[in-house]
């Protein structure tokens, strides 16, 4: 039976990304190995390709322990496509689409049309650049 979402701390996640620039995933390797050393996160894995990210969660045990972060522009397979193989394969973890501000508003009225009750944060990538460890735990509440 899975832990129930609300019982595990941020501390004790991992942390997936998926985003296809490389001067951002450098970025974010910087920005959560400061929250890993803070043990504000168990740790963190970034991936070039949602195709990665999604290979990666269909072979871990513990994904009731994961939190996704996706970049919504990501060449063969969208941030759209991770959060919807996700809800099917694994609809608890916690998600969140990181994308450019411009389209924020369509992707939030998307998600909560295709995903009802439990639809993936949009964030724009600004919000999770200046403020990561607060999106994260925003994303985690939910």
């Amino acid at each position: 039976m899975p832990i129930p979402q609300e019982a595990i701390s941020l501390g004790e996640r991992t942390v997936l990304v998926a985003e296809d620039e490389q001067s951002l995933r450098l970025a974010f390797g910087r920005l959560l190995a400061k929250l890993k050393e803070a043990r504000e996160i168990a740790d963190f894995r970034i991936f070039a390709t949602g195709e990665e990210l999604l290979t990666e969660v269909r072979g871990r045990g513990d994904w009731e322990r994961l939190v996704v972060l996706t970049d919504f522009h990501l060449g063969r397979v969208s941030g759209v496509e991770i959060a919807y193989d996700l809800s099917k394969l694994r609809p608890l973890i916690p998600l969140a689409i990181v994308t450019g501000s411009g389209e924020r508003e369509v992707l939030e009225d998307w998600a909560k049309i295709a995903y009802g009750a439990r639809p993936p944060r949009i964030v724009a990538k600004y919000e999770f650049a200046s403020n990561i460890l607060g999106m994260l735990q925003g994303v985690t509440a939910d």
